[in-house]
């Protein structure tokens, strides 16, 4: 079977992702103290030159992701950072998620089919990130520019296999334990 719409799905390997919450004026300070910005609200990535990005996920929370390689550095220098912070803390996340990149000028048709959120260039411009669902599950999708135009998802681990087989479905292809095209998600599908 030809897939229906041109798109790649690549899984990532593994980021070193840190989470840190707490108030503004705590984010701000303990990022500043490890050398990060604390981006503006409106889920802006800002990309550093070695590659580290930090994401606004949230009036009171911040995602930053690395190469796994600056997972120790970074790991010290956030909680160097946040040592000092009394109203936010961070903590090491890399464990709990993995990521996938969608790439190709159907990407964005794809993920229509899943998640609720306006995906267009004009509401979601590459740079930025947005929490939502996609099938049911809480993703965080990034827009890319970098090399192929498409979409980051940062998903729980334990919901890979349920986006993953999603993706290949949504996209025209046969899912690796569904084969075929799915309109709908069979009821032991659906996330707890």
């Amino acid at each position: 079977m030809t897939q229906r719409y041109a798109v790649t799905v690549v899984t990532v390997p593994m980021l070193a992702i840190f989470e840190a919450r707490g108030r503004e004026a705590g984010l701000a300070a303990g990022l500043a103290a490890a050398c990060l910005p604390l981006p503006a609200p409106g889920g802006i990535l800002a990309v550093q030159p070695d590659g580290c990005a930090v994401l606004r996920a949230g009036p009171r929370r911040v995602v930053i992701m690395a190469d796994m390689t600056m997972e120790a550095e970074l790991g010290s220098a956030l909680a160097r950072g946040f040592a000092a912070c009394p109203d936010a803390d961070v903590a090491l996340v890399s464990d709990m998620f993995c990521v996938f990149d969608l790439t190709g000028p159907g990407a964005e048709d794809v993920l229509a089919q899943g998640a609720p959120l306006d995906l267009s260039e004009a509401a979601l411009p590459a740079g930025h990130g947005s929490g939502t669902e996609l099938w049911g599950t809480t993703v965080i999708l990034i827009r890319i520019a970098r090399p192929e135009a498409g979409f980051r998802i940062v998903v729980e681990r334990s919901f890979k296999g349920f986006i993953e087989d999603w993706l290949a479905v949504a996209s025209g292809s046969g899912s690796a334990r569904r084969p075929g095209v799915m309109t709908a998600p069979p009821p032991s599908w659906q996330p707890s």
